[in-house]
């Protein structure tokens, strides 16, 4: 049998990555590894919950995967928010017409909106970190 270059094997390798990833998603069937532990913990969580368990981690997973697809759309949309209650408060014009209270209650809303941002990026800079060190072992 003759020995492949290594073109041809990083180019067989690859066609067989597809060829995995795509009989993976026809079949629907994900499988993965959890420890001893944890595994219990998600059967605890579930029988709280009156749910199989299986069902409760396939919740999770799309509820998760629609916050990761979701992301960057919500930081655009707060962005969005975030100038829309700074706008008025900087003119000059409109400065006259708002109160304290209204100054103080649209601090209070960009202070909030600020710290889930904050909360946001951080997370997404963990899953970051956490694919970045998959990929390197």
């Amino acid at each position: 049998m003759a020995r492949l270059s290594d073109a041809e094997l990083k180019k067989r390798k690859a066609s067989l990555g597809q060829e995995a990833h795509a009989a993976l998603v026809k079949s629907g069937v994900v499988h993965f590894r959890l420890e001893p532990h944890n595994i219990e913990r998600i059967y605890e969580v579930a029988a709280t919950r009156k749910i199989r368990m299986g069902q409760m981690v396939r919740e999770w997973v799309l509820e998760r995967l629609e916050a990761e697809m979701n992301a960057g759309e919500k930081l655009h949309d707060s962005s969005l928010l975030v100038s829309e209650l700074i706008s008025p408060a900087l003119k000059k014009s409109h400065m006259d017409n708002l109160d304290k209270d209204d100054l103080l209650i649209r601090l209070k809303l960009l202070e909030r909106l600020l710290s889930a941002q904050a909360d946001r990026i951080d997370k997404l800079e963990t899953l970051s970190n956490r694919k970045d060190g998959k990929r390197r072992a």
